[in-house]
């Protein structure tokens, strides 16, 4: 795997990233009612994906366009927060274009760990092979259906 195959990946990652939360914010704004639509309820434009999350994870019944959209939101929203806490590791931590790695086809993440303790030792390291980039890829491309069908569905009950 060469460098530019791993830019390119990780690219790919970052879109579909960036995707997901768009996506996100337009299901939240589909899906609450007139009712739930208020300043203390509000979206804005610093809200991270996790925040968007939890705004649909902690909708009630009564919060909703439709109970069988918030239903079929349900049966996916914690695979997405679980997404979500991936894609601050993925955007934030250090990528390291180790040449052994490199010629191996793998790539290192650096994450830093428990900085309260002020060590240099708070790296933790892990290794990704082009396969599991990919894999990455493609189950957020997944996620980015589930939320694209369930949008299209509160439309559909909605009109």
């Amino acid at each position: 795997m060469t460098e530019e195959e791993i830019f390119q990946i990780l690219g790919r990652i970052s879109v579909v990233y960036s995707t997901l939360d768009f996506m996100v914010t337009v299901l939240v704004m589909e899906i609450v009612n007139d009712n739930y639509k208020s300043p203390k309820n509000a979206l804005n434009d610093n809200m991270t994906l996790g925040k968007k999350l939890d705004i649909i994870k902690n909708l009630k019944d009564s919060d909703v366009m439709s109970v069988v959209a918030l239903q079929s939101v349900n049966k996916f929203i914690d695979d997405a927060i679980l997404i979500s806490k991936e894609r601050n590791r993925f955007m934030h931590d250090q990528w390291l274009f180790a040449p052994n790695d490199l010629a191996e086809g793998k790539i290192s993440k650096l994450t830093l760990v428990n900085l309260r303790s002020w060590g240099i030792d708070n790296i933790k390291s892990d290794l990704y092979s082009a396969e599991d980039l990919n894999n990455q890829h493609y189950k957020l491309l997944q996620m980015v259906e589930k939320v694209r069908i369930t949008i299209n569905e509160v439309r559909a009950m909605n009109k």
